[in-house]
């Protein structure tokens, strides 16, 4: 059977659990989105044949490692991603990881070997620069499952010799672009077209000359060429020509020369410590250094310095290598002239020394485990260019506080044990995070910090409350999660005016708030967990900004009527309060909240109805909310959705837990409804007509559960769960990865559709279907992701002719008969199998089914009795549901739909649908044919 592989992008700065990394990553199979492989691929096609080749992707029976060697910036990730993307669908899994860097490499050889010997993996261990990585990553062919294939990038051929564990290692060498790939690297990032690539072939030929044919070079200066002179080619060509040596760093650093202040200074702060994190963190701390930030960054992408993976900063280590280069020049030994400093010894050395007046604009050390080194009290004062200070798993063994300079902009210190303080001067202080300390309070200089835009004093073990920050008036965030003795917050948090996110969440002792919420610019705010916060604040005046406001888990018994000034709100997260009682009918005019959770709330036993709210002017209530969850809750009945004026986009609508006994008629007009969860409903008695938009039903345990006849009429495209441990008898089972068969246009015309099964196995199971005509691909795909299924349930699915290969036009082949097929294409799946399902031809013809190079003929058709004892191979139907076999259905509908029924003797009402859905077909007019 062909397996569809997943995989997802895998990149750290530290070892420590990477093994369980791995198999996490292979196991659960979290993206099926292909890896970005380069803009212009120029030169991959070539190379990704020549590696497949080594691969020897047709033996199953082996397991290979394979090495990709060669320089820096010669396309080693490139083409492994390439590589990865092409044939990743083969395996079991897939996993892509990337910046390993050595620091605890813990014992997990076993959980690999346990959880991965069985799985057929492809594995890549991108940029490996220490033998003992490989060693613990990939130590032993023995731990991968039979037909693995590992493959390892370095640029150190000697890790790709064979090592204990391995008879063999291939080794693909990655060479350097010839002349032709070369010139059209180069003119796709230089060049809008090919003929100005033509205009001055001297120039690119000096070019190409200074390059040597390294991808990396040639996507720097090209993208450093575009849209210039010709007089700028020959100005940089001439930087080019000064450097003796023409290495790799004076190619990409005429790159950097050609940068404007702003983007130079954002590009070392990137290459020294930036690298990996994440954008708008790294825009904060930059901007408030007085950097233009997202101008710059937009910059250093044009240019290809810099690029956006996953929302982190991201650069070649070859560039970053260069811009630390840039930093160190002409002061290797004089670390106090330069104007960065991230390493352990060179911060030391300035700190301990207390050096003179020195160049240092920003220190940034975060070592892998704690350490502590002596901080003197004026070891900071001379620094007058300092203006980003982050330390963090650093500790002071100077005990007393520390004298920070004036003018610093951005200081971090975890678990510093005091509140800082500053030479004399006004403060420049923006950003300030001193999380982990055990300050008990905030002393009376903070007073003076009135540039403060960011303040995170999370996790604070002492502090018990936060004071006047009215003399704060740019401040626009303030954390302090978990702060367990916080018991009071001054009344002007309340009403800042550019206050914008307040986070207070898991303060459990806080009691005290203000009575009125008035920041205007408030967009979130987060209570989580404040469980002794008996009352939320009034809301006096509209506050156009809060848009998202987390109330989980605390002490409220119910919300202010005021809560309809938060007229932005779009995110409102109340799960697992259990002593709110009541929400305000003002709730409905909330016109904007699109998400409302209220799962685990306990003791609310009604959801208040939309007349209620009283108010002449609101014509719909609650107009944009899609997603409401009640599920855990108190409720009896549910009213509110009587009234279509109320929740009219409805969209998600979960009620399981409750003590409905039922759902009101009104409920089938809802149009834009597409998923309903009424599970552990015990008291639901019946429901009533659904609404065709319905796409997902999840319910169980209704033993007394009665369907209004006719009341769901399923459309001809959709999915079913059923609590089975292995396929009904009616289906054929499939060895390998494709069906397929000729039929006439008669034939085709009588087809009602096809039918699908699956069996899952425990390894996050999906399916993909490709559907082809006389060979040709045509453009429909179909393929679901069965989500939360458990071992002794079996997926059903059914596609209608023209859901899978849509029109046929059969006038315009030879032949009478025309093929088609389909090519299965599963993950974790132990078994599946299918059915075709038509109308009899009074000819008796049958399907041809080919799967080369077999041929496949079946018997007699199965009458209904026979599909009937088939489909219900175990006696478990009662009266009731064989009645439901007679259920008719509507006209086609294009869209399909999921029941989940797992652990229900009701499911096979919906089996039965789906079988003998087709309008009023009796026993006489359908077949089932294999």
């Amino acid at each position: 059977m062909m397996l569809k592989t997943s995989f997802f992008i895998f990149a750290r700065d530290d070892e420590s659990k990477l093994k369980q990394d791995i198999v996490t990553n292979i196991s659960t199979r979290l993206s099926q989105t292909p890896l970005e492989v380069a803009e212009h691929p120029v030169g991959i096609e070539s190379r990704v044949a020549e590696l497949k080749s080594m691969l020897n992707l047709e033996s199953k029976d082996d397991v290979l490692m394979v090495g990709l060697w060669g320089q820096g910036g010669i396309g080693k990730t490139t083409l492994a991603k390439a590589i990865n993307n092409d044939i990743s669908r083969q395996f079991d899994g897939s996993s892509f990881l990337a910046h390993i860097v050595v620091s605890d490499v813990d014992s997990g050889v076993m959980l690999i070997q346990d959880r991965l010997c069985n799985k057929r993996v492809l594995a890549i261990l991108d940029d490996v620069d220490d033998e003992k990585q490989l060693h613990d990553l990939a130590g032993k062919a023995k731990w991968f499952g039979s037909g693995s294939r590992i493959l390892v990038t370095t640029r150190d051929r000697h890790f790709l010799t064979p090592k204990l564990g391995w008879d063999h290692v291939s080794v693909y060498e990655v060479k350097l672009l010839d002349d032709g790939e070369a010139r059209e690297l180069l003119g796709k990032h230089a060049f809008p077209t090919y003929q100005k690539l033509e205009s001055r072939t001297d120039l690119v030929h000096d070019f190409l000359n200074h390059a040597k044919g390294l991808p990396l070079a040639l996507v720097v200066l090209g993208s450093l060429l575009r849209g210039t002179a010709e007089d700028v080619w020959e100005s940089t060509l001439k930087k080019l020509s000064m450097t003796p040596n023409g290495t790799i760093n004076n190619v990409l650093k005429v790159s950097y020369d050609g940068l404007e202040e702003n983007e130079q200074e954002i590009f070392l702060h990137i290459a020294c410590f930036c690298k990996g994190q994440e954008k708008e963190c790294t825009k904060k701390v930059l901007d408030s250094c007085d950097l233009q930030t997202a101008a710059g960054l937009d910059i250093l992408i044009k240019r290809c310095l810099i690029r956006i993976e996953y929302g982190t900063l991201q650069m070649h280590d070859l560039i970053q290598s260069m811009g630390r280069n840039v930093v160190n020049h002409d002061y290797r030994d004089d670390p106090e002239k330069r104007s960065r400093l991230w390493l352990y010894d060179d911060v030391r050395n300035v700190l301990q020394h207390n050096k003179g007046d020195c160049n240092v604009k920003a220190i940034v050390l975060e070592p892998p485990e704690p350490i502590e080194i002596y901080i003197g009290l004026d070891a900071f004062t001379k620094m007058r260019k300092l203006r980003l200070l982050i330390l963090r798993n650093v500790h002071n063994s100077f005990q007393d506080p520390v004298c920070f300079p004036s003018w610093l902009r951005w200081l971090e210190w975890h678990g510093y044990p005091h509140i800082p303080g500053f030479s004399s001067g006004s403060k420049e202080i923006v950003g300030l995070d001193m999380s982990k300390s055990s300050v008990a309070a905030v002393p009376e200089q903070f007073k003076s910090f009135q540039r403060l835009k960011y303040i995170n004093f999370s996790h604070y073990k002492s502090l018990v409350r936060i004071p006047d920050l009215s003399c704060k008036p740019n401040l626009e965030e303030l954390h302090l999660q978990d702060c367990k003795e916080l018991k009071e917050v001054h009344k002007s948090v309340a009403d800042h005016d550019k206050l914008q996110v307040l986070d207070l969440s898991k303060c459990s002792e806080l009691s005290v708030f203000p009575n009125v919420l008035k920041s205007k610019n408030l967009r979130d705010l987060n209570l989580e967990r404040c469980k002794k916060f008996r009352k939320f604040p009034d809301i006096p005046h509209r506050l156009e900004g809060l848009k998202k406001l987390n109330l989980q888990k605390m002490g409220i018994k119910g919300l202010p009527a005021s809560i309809e000034n938060l007229v932005s709100l779009e995110i409102m997260f109340m799960n697992n309060c259990k002593k709110l009682r009541s929400l305000p009918s003002n709730i409905y005019k909330l016109q904007r909240l699109g998400l409302l959770q209220l799962e685990g709330c306990t003791n609310l036993s009604e959801f208040p109805n939309f007349e209620d709210s009283a108010d002449p002017s609101t014509t719909n209530g609650l107009p944009n909310l899609h997603f409401l969850d009640l599920r855990g809750c108190n409720l009896s009945e549910v009213k509110f959705l009587e009234n279509l004026s109320c929740l009219p986009l409805l969209e998600q609508l979960q009620l399981s837990g409750n003590h409905i006994t039922s759902l009101p008629p009104s409920i089938s007009k809802r149009d834009h409804l597409s998923r309903l969860d009424i599970y552990d409903c015990h008291q639901l008695q019946k429901t009533p007509e659904l609404p065709p938009s319905l796409t997902y039903l999840f319910a169980d345990n209704y033993d007394y559960l009665q369907l209004q006849n006719g009341g769901y009429q399923i459309p001809p495209n959709f999915n079913i769960v059923l609590p089975w441990e292995e396929m009904p008898e009616w289906v054929h089972p499939v060895e390998k990865d494709s069906i397929s068969f000729m039929a006439s246009k008669d034939l085709y015309d009588n087809f009602f559709g096809l039918a699908l099964c699956f069996v899952p196995g425990d390894f996050y199971p999906k399916f993909e279907i490709l559907p082809h005509v006389n060979g040709e691909r045509r453009d429909g795909k179909r393929g679901e992701s069965f989500w939360d299924m458990a071992p002794d349930e079996i997926w059903l699915q059914y596609f209608t002719p023209y859901d899978l290969w849509g029109e046929v036009d059969f006038g315009r082949v030879d032949g009478t008969y025309v093929q088609f097929s389909l090519t299965v294409v599963t993950t974790g799946v132990e078994q599946w199998g299918f059915r075709i399902i038509a109308k009899s031809q009074e000819d008796d013809l049958k399907f041809v089914l080919i799967d080369p190079p077999f041929l496949y003929e079946f018997d007699h058709p199965l009458d209904r009795s026979e599909a009937e004892s088939s489909l219900t191979h175990e006696d478990t139907l009662s009266k009731a549901d064989h009645e439901l076999f007679s259920l008719e259905t509507c006209e086609p509908r294009p869209r399909g739909l999921l029941i989940g029924l797992a652990k229900m003797s009701m499911a096979v009402f919906a089996l039965a649908a789906f079988v003998f859905g087709f309008k009023k077909i009796s026993a006489n007019e359908s077949s089932f044919i294999q």
